[in-house]
């Protein structure tokens, strides 16, 4: 059997201090594109003037008047919780009007008597002629709670020219 000749080269203190500079360069330039990396995402801002996300709006106009044609209350925004108070045993004309500033195109009014909830048919920006519907309130006097809301009734008690009957 033949021995053979292994040959290891001994690393020179010029090829070491080469290899290692050269490591080392290459673990700042890393550290110094992570660090860079880090400090965009958290400093980088997007804006631009026009993009602005607002919510829309749905709000209407109700006008009460009495079986004889006398307006008894008109509230120009009910926007929020709007209460009017009706008198037994008469029949009501009650008018539902989107505002001029409402940006939503259809919704509904829930009206509240005690615990007992109504709901209108759907009330649209694109009919010309208002939401009309006749109140009755039997037995005694009730005060009504009035407010719109955006989007589609999942069910309705109130149509066009229908009849809510407001009892005890």
């Amino acid at each position: 059997m033949e021995k053979e000749n292994i040959t290891t080269e001994k690393l020179t203190d010029k090829a070491f201090s080469r290899m290692m500079t050269t490591s080392i360069l290459c673990i700042l330039l890393c550290i110094f594109c992570l660090c860079s990396a880090t400090w965009a995402l958290f400093t980088a801002e997007i804006s631009y003037e026009k993009n602005k996300l607002t919510t829309g709006n749905f709000d209407l106009i109700l006008t009460v008047t009495d079986d004889v044609g006398t307006e008894i209350a008109v509230i120009d925004s009910i926007s929020s919780n709007s209460r009017v108070t009706f008198t037994s045993g008469k029949t009501y004309r009650i008018t539902l009007k989107m505002t001029e500033n409402t940006t939503i195109v259809k919704g509904f009014c829930t009206i509240k008597f005690r615990d007992r909830v109504y709901h209108t048919d759907l009330i649209r920006a694109d009919e010309s002629d208002p939401f009309v519907f006749y109140l009755t309130v039997t037995d005694t006097d009730a005060t009504l709670n009035f407010t719109p809301s955006w989007g589609i009734p999942a069910h309705y008690d109130v149509t066009v020219d229908g009849t809510l009957e407001i009892t005890p």
